[in-house]
C-alpha cells in the first residue's frame, strides 16, 4: 500500500486491478477488490490501519474487480449498470462467484484451503446516475461513463484531486476490449481531460498524472484504425481476428500469457462489431 494524495493510497498488481482505499473522518472506503484471496487478506490488514471501512466500491463487474469481495469489509457499493450484470457469465465463460475451485486453482494455487469457504459478497447498495458521498473532510463523487463496459465507474476525490478511473484507463499493461465500446470510450476520455485532475489512479498499472488520457486515447485510437482498415480491405471478422493483435504493443501481464492469443481474438471480433454497427 502506499499513498498517492493526502487522502488515497492504492496497491498496483501485475494482473489483477489497481485497489483503492480513500481514508477519511467518517470512515475508509475501499475501491475494488483483489481478484487474488492471499493479495485481499493482505489488503484487509493494510487498510484496518487508516481506520474502520464504511463502504466498498465495485466500479465494475468483472472478477479481478470483485472476487476479494467476500474478503473485505464495508457496504457494498455499485452503479446500477453493474449491478445488473454482477451475477451474469461472460464471453469468456462461467463466473468464478458461482463456482472459486478452478479459478482460485489458477490464479492463487496457495489459497485453495480460502476457496473452499468461499462465500461471494454481491452488491448491497446501488445507485443510477451519480451518487455524492459526503464523508467529514472527504467529497467522494460516483459517476459511470461506457468504455471498458457499458458502465465503468468512476470514483473522484474532490479534495485531493485525484480519479480513480477504472478499466476505462489502463497504465502500461494490456487493455482489454471483450465488453468494450470503443467509440464511446473516446468520448468519456475526452471528459476526464476535461475535470480538474492531479492524481490518476488507472484501472490496472500504477498512478500517473492527466497525460495518461491522452495516451489511452491513443490506444484505442490504434486499435480501432488497424480493425477498420482491415475491414476496409474486404478481411472478414473472422480472418481479422486471426491476423490482427495488439499483443506487442503493451506489456502483457505474466498470468495472461498463456491464454493472450485467444483474448487478442475476442478483441478484435469485439471492435470488428462495433465498427461495422456504425455503418451499417
Amino acid at each position: 500500500m502506499r499513498q498517492v494524495s493526502p487522502h488515497v493510497y492504492i496497491d498496483p498488481d501485475d494482473g489483477g486491478c489497481t485497489v483503492g482505499a480513500i481514508r477519511t473522518s467518517e470512515g475508509v472506503v475501499l475501491v475494488d477488490s483483489p481478484h487474488k484471496p492471499t493479495r485481499a487478506l493482505r489488503w484487509r490488514d493494510e487498510v484496518e490501519t487508516l481506520g474502520g471501512v464504511r463502504y466498498l466500491i465495485n466500479t465494475e463487474h468483472h472478477i479481478d474487480h470483485t472476487f476479494g469481495n467476500a474478503f473485505l469489509p464495508g457496504v457494498v457499493l455499485v452503479h446500477q449498470g453493474v449491478r445488473e450484470k454482477f451475477w451474469e457469465d461472460n464471453i469468456l465463460g462461467g463466473t468464478p462467484l458461482k463456482d472459486p475451485r478452478p479459478y482460485v486453482e489458477k490464479c492463487d494455487p496457495r489459497a485453495m484451503d480460502l476457496a473452499d469457504e468461499y462465500q461471494a459478497r454481491g452488491p448491497e447498495l446501488s445507485f443510477d446516475g451519480r451518487l455524492t458521498l459526503f464523508l467529514g473532510d472527504v467529497t467522494i463523487d460516483l459517476f459511470a461513463l461506457p468504455g471498458h463496459i457499458a458502465a465503468e465507474t468512476a470514483v473522484y476525490v474532490r479534495e485531493d484531486r485525484t480519479l480513480f478511473t477504472s478499466d476505462n484507463v489502463f497504465h502500461d499493461t494490456m487493455t482489454w476490449y471483450h465488453e468494450a465500446l470503443p467509440f464511446e470510450w473516446l468520448e468519456s476520455l475526452d471528459s476526464f481531460k476535461k475535470m480538474d485532475v492531479e492524481v490518476v489512479v488507472p484501472g490496472h498499472g500504477i498512478e500517473a498524472g492527466p497525460a495518461v488520457f491522452d495516451e489511452m486515447r491513443q490506444v484505442v485510437e490504434d486499435a480501432i484504425r488497424e480493425v477498420r482498415s482491415a475491414i476496409q480491405s474486404g478481411i472478414s471478422r473472422e480472418e481479422a481476428a486471426e491476423n490482427i493483435t495488439f499483443i506487442d504493443r503493451q506489456p502483457v501481464p505474466e498470468e495472461h500469457r498463456p491464454y493472450a492469443p485467444m483474448l487478442q481474438r475476442i478483441f478484435v471480433g469485439r471492435i470488428y462489431d462495433a465498427i461495422q454497427a456504425r455503418v451499417s
